[in-house]
């Protein structure tokens, strides 16, 4: 019986933790989680087909016409967690939101 319990308070700490992570991820955004997947959907409409130019191009154009003065602080955002480019922002960041 104590081995039950011992599993059910270790995925009770786990599952708060994950809450807890989940949380910190969530302040530490700098434009909605709806906003991101647009930019997600808006980059891989726009980078089909093409080769990785190492730029944010797409991305800074979307700031520009979706979020306005903030842009800088998504982009400083992006890069502090490891996107430097349109391409790196689909295969670094997107996952962070599944």
């Amino acid at each position: 019986m104590t081995n039950n319990n011992d599993k059910a308070q270790k995925k009770a700490l786990q599952d708060e933790l994950k809450k807890k992570q989940l949380a910190i991820f969530e302040r530490s955004l700098p434009m909605s989680r709806e906003l991101f997947k647009k930019l997600f959907d808006y980059l891989n409409a726009m980078t089909k087909g093409k080769e990785n130019d190492n730029t944010m191009r797409f991305t800074k154009r979307f700031l520009i016409e979706n979020v306005g003065e903030n842009g800088d602080a998504v982009i400083k955002w992006l890069n502090n967690n490891g996107a430097y480019s349109d391409w790196e922002i689909l295969f670094n960041i997107e996952e962070l939101f599944d």
